[in-house]
């Protein structure tokens, strides 16, 4: 999960903002995703009104404080694809879908040799 600041690297000087300790707050809170579909709805829940984990219409006129969510995406490490989603990602809208192992190749490396 991103809230736009390490979590486990010790970085000297880091600024937790309001916004990101809301959103971790409130994943913490939530029970831990086992699906792709759990991690989904964890990406785009709106329950703290104040500082949602997803932004969107919706939520700023519910009282949403902070900024807008530009993008979500889903890096399925065992199915090696990333999947980008359109709106609020617990509605599954997908808008772009890659297969990792596709686009670098075999090896793993880009292109052919």
């Amino acid at each position: 999960f991103h809230a736009n600041q390490y979590q486990t690297l010790d970085v000297p000087g880091q600024v937790i903002g309001q916004s990101s300790a809301h959103r971790l707050a409130r994943a913490a809170a939530l029970p831990k995703p086992r699906t792709p579909e759990d991690a989904l709805s964890v990406m785009g829940d709106q329950g703290d009104r104040s500082y949602t984990i997803f932004h969107d219409r919706v939520s700023h006129r519910r009282g949403d404080l902070s900024d807008w969510t530009l993008a979500s995406a889903l890096f399925d490490v065992d199915n090696q694809s990333v999947t980008i989603f359109e709106g609020n990602p617990r509605g599954m809208q997908v808008r772009s879908a890659w297969n990792v192992s596709e686009l670098i190749g075999p090896r793993g490396g880009y292109g052919s040799a």
